[in-house]
């Protein structure tokens, strides 16, 4: 598009030099005419051969989404060591967090990571998302037993990779009998006391900090 707009103007400005210069036998006609006429060659013979190549942009996005992908698809995998041996086949999980740039940008790009990265870390891929929640470590644990409240009967496991609410014990789940398996990623650095409460107390299996998995047996 932006080609195709210098075009427009060096044909402009090739037309003006012509009738402005040229015509009236301006000194300068002539050379503005000529470089006009080589920039619109130029450009026309670049759309002409490389009409759908992928510009500079084009690669900057994909690398950032392929280290996106990758960045996800660890976290993810982390988790995924962290349930290890303790989700029945088909279990069901239910996935917290938000999409690190926007939604709609990011959605084609970290869904697919956070699945494919969860299945190697569990060794296997008969499970079942059971929804999707927004940013776990904004809201309460009002917001998240609400968030729940329909999945909660039936899921295996939460899976956040945004931390959790610090008001964790009071996530309605915990009221069941056998409360689901919750495994934690944090974008940033927690308080690592209150995990380690977290872990102590089981409410959660697992956590990944700074890329590394951190367990019951293995506390931060």
């Amino acid at each position: 598009m932006f080609a195709w707009f210098l075009i427009v103007i060096l044909l402009a400005g090739l037309f003006l030099s012509y009738f402005k210069g040229v015509k009236r036998e301006r000194p300068w006609g002539k050379r503005a005419v000529a470089a006009c006429a080589a920039g619109v060659i130029v450009l026309g013979l670049g759309k002409a051969f490389f009409h759908g190549q992928p510009g500079p942009g084009a690669s900057i996005v994909a690398n950032e989404e392929d280290r996106l992908s990758s960045q996800e698809m660890q976290r993810a995998k982390l988790i995924g060591q962290g349930l290890s041996g303790c989700l029945r086949p088909g279990a069901k999980v239910f996935f917290l967090g938000y999409m690190p740039t926007d939604m709609r940008r990011d959605w084609d790009t970290v869904w697919p990571a956070w699945q494919e990265g969860l299945s190697k870390g569990l060794g296997s891929k008969e499970w079942e998302s059971a929804g999707y929640f927004g940013p776990a470590s904004a809201a309460d644990a009002a917001a998240l037993s609400a968030a729940l409240a329909e999945k909660e009967a039936t899921i295996d496991a939460v899976v956040s990779f945004d931390g959790l609410p610090t008001d964790l014990h009071a996530v309605s789940i915990y009221a069941r009998e056998k409360p689901p398996e919750v495994a934690v990623a944090f974008r940033s650095e927690p308080d690592r006391q209150l995990v380690r409460t977290w872990l102590r107390q089981k409410l959660i299996r697992a956590a990944v900090i700074e890329g590394k998995l951190y367990t019951r047996d293995d506390p931060p």
